[in-house]
């Protein structure tokens, strides 16, 4: 197994050193993919501050008015929910994925049509550490990608492709999506999960096995790391992948089992939707998303990070590969 880690996190022991470190701990997302904050403490006000920082918070069917989840074995879910799609509120192993992979719809917001899908970031504080497993696991898709795409074309070529995975769960269905989808000249990002949610056609299922077994598990591009109770992991969910180890740890009443607290913060298509007439109909399929709806006024005025780019930062010869590839027709 992989040693775990011990990173350097950004030490923020009050609110004014948050301030002083926000622009660094922006700079190093955008250069690792994920940051580890030393917070001074781990109450729910420090998690909503450096939060507040990132953007609005994106809800979740099992979140609270402030749209905060807790992690942690036996929390609740929906009552029409099936307990087996909820990995988080288990001890089971978690396969490294994208938060949210399965949203791709309407949300209705003062009146307006926005698209709704998964949170661009990430924020975990660590309440309650684990006394045995729930190692935390990231994979930067970055570096799976650039050598997926010098060492492995074929494939590249397929995981590239819409249409090579959709997601399905309980009411929420993102179809035929690629895995790694380019949004600019510069940038991409990853949607991927690899258990019962995930979907694969014919052409591409081979693709998506490979991509598993073969790099998503690898060591070379990974890092597992174990929060101490005060800090905070905030990741890119348009560029990592997060999972953890299997939890031994029994759930208590008395909070000795791990506990994460969660935010999602709102991605980054602000597109707004009009109807085709112009009328106004309110469709039962809207409200399959209310749940993850986005909180306006979360997001501090005139935060310093709004400029950040998430995602895969593409290189030169990455773009000019992915470029050649998606022009060549390997399906014909």
């Amino acid at each position: 197994m992989q040693d775990i880690i011990t990173v350097n996190a950004i030490a923020c022991e009050s609110v004014e050193a948050l301030k002083k470190n926000v622009w660094f701990i922006a700079k190093k997302l955008e250069t690792d993919g994920f940051c580890v904050i030393d917070a001074w403490d781990s109450e729910i006000d420090t998690l909503k501050e450096l939060a507040s920082y990132f953007g609005n918070r994106q809800s979740h069917i099992r979140a609270n008015e402030d749209g905060i989840v807790d992690v942690t074995p036996g929390a609740a879910i929906r009552p029409s929910g099936d307990q087996s799609e909820y990995i988080g509120t288990s001890t089971s192993q978690f396969n490294p994925h994208t938060d949210g992979s399965y949203l791709n719809g309407f949300l209705r917001v003062e009146g307006k049509l926005y698209r709704i899908g998964p949170p661009k970031l990430i924020l975990l504080q660590c309440v309650t550490q684990a006394s045995q497993g729930g190692t935390s696991i990231i994979v930067d898709t970055e570096k799976v990608l650039r050598d997926l795409l010098f060492m492995e074309r074929w494939h590249a070529k397929v995981l590239m492709t819409r249409g090579s995975v959709s997601f399905c769960r309980d009411d929420q269905l993102a179809m035929d999506f690629p895995v790694f989808e380019r949004t600019s000249k510069h940038l991409a990002r990853v949607r991927f999960r690899y258990d019962s949610m995930m979907y694969t056609q014919h052409w591409s299922s081979v693709s998506v096995q490979m991509l598993q077994s073969d790099y998503l598990v690898n060591p070379r591009y990974s890092t597992r790391l174990k929060l101490r109770e005060g800090q905070i992991l905030i990741l890119d969910n348009y560029r990592v992948l997060h999972g953890r180890d299997g939890i031994e740890d029994a759930p208590s009443h008395d909070g000795g089992s791990r506990l994460l607290r969660r935010i999602w913060i709102q991605g980054d298509d602000h597109t707004i939707f009009a109807n085709a007439v112009s009328q106004n109909p309110e469709h039962t399929a809207f409200g399959a998303f209310e749940p993850y709806r986005f909180l306006p006024g979360t997001m501090r005025n005139g935060s310093p990070v709004l400029g950040m780019k998430c995602g895969i930062h593409l290189s030169p010869d990455m773009q000019m590969t992915m470029d050649g590839l998606l022009e060549e027709d390997y399906f014909a």
